[in-house]
């Protein structure tokens, strides 16, 4: 009763310390006992309280309840108190800040505008605290929190390709653009459209011959009657063109041509394929 009567004296301040101090040094002399305390067995017809009784709750089951109670105050003062966004530098309540895994906090505002810029860009691997010399990623808990549906959606998808990017067995099917694993003898075959292609050239399985040339394949459709001639020279000229001015892909080796910026190119997360110069599209 007496440490019920602290507890009610304390409202919202720490009472466990008060308690140990009081049982330490008034408890004795509350009870009116002059030293000697003589034990005897616990009688089972008690009708007091039970928290009186000794180990009538085990240590398993009170110290998660007590940490449970603590985390859930600290965080309804956390909710109520001002914190200041370091990002804005405004002030407002915990209720509209974001408490990243790494404990650093910002303003909802300021995180919905960051990642939504990175989804919309492509550029899902800076999706990182904001925080200086800190690189702990955002769960995805908290971006589908942050994010529209459609922006999560692309997201999921972006976060996908850029896991498939990474793998270098890894190849994209030249019709329908689905990630497929490449084996051995460098075929793959897409789970969707079932397609069975070459990893290098992109044209179907040839198994024991070279991968032909641009040249070759547009002399194959000049023979067949699905070009003419003159096209096939306009085609040529094009593409000889285009491999004068290119480069190679710093990941896969295929020719690419700048089409605006500066000269540095680097690779970069799309979430629409890309096509090799031979077939007459330029990457970025």
């Amino acid at each position: 009763e007496m440490l019920d009567t602290i507890w009610a004296e304390l409202p919202g301040q720490e009472v466990v310390y008060q308690w140990v101090e009081w049982i330490r040094s008034s408890s004795l002399s509350h009870l009116m006992f002059d030293g000697k305390i003589t034990l005897g067995s616990d009688c089972p017809t008690h009708k007091g309280d039970n928290r009186a009784i000794s180990r009538s709750l085990s240590l398993e089951s009170v110290i998660p309840s007590m940490l449970n109670y603590s985390s859930k105050k600290h965080y309804e003062a956390f909710l109520e108190n001002l914190h200041t966004c370091r990002i804005c530098l405004n002030q407002s309540k915990g209720s509209n800040f974001v408490r990243l895994p790494c404990q650093h906090l910002f303003c909802v505002k300021c995180m919905e505008t960051l990642c939504r810029m990175h989804v919309k860009e492509g550029t899902v691997f800076h999706l990182v605290c904001p925080e200086t010399k800190c690189n702990a990623s955002i769960p995805p808990y908290l971006l589908k929190r942050l994010l529209r549906e459609e922006e999560f959606e692309r997201w999921d998808r972006l976060a996908l390709e850029k896991a498939l990017d990474s793998m270098s067995d890894v190849v994209y099917c030249p019709k329908c653009a689905i990630g497929c694993l490449e084996d051995e003898d460098n075929n793959a075959q897409c789970p969707k459209c079932s397609f069975i292609f070459c990893s290098f050239c992109k044209d179907p399985r040839h198994p024991g011959k070279q991968c032909i040339t641009a040249e070759q394949k547009l002399q194959r459709k000049q023979a067949s009657g699905r070009m003419t001639e003159w096209e096939m020279v306009k085609e040529m000229l094009s593409i000889k063109k285009l491999y004068r001015d290119a480069i190679l892909c710093p990941k896969c080796k295929v020719p690419i041509s700048r089409t605006e910026g500066c000269n540095k190119i680097v690779r970069q997360l799309w979430s629409v394929p890309v096509l090799p110069l031979w077939q007459g599209h330029n990457w970025i």
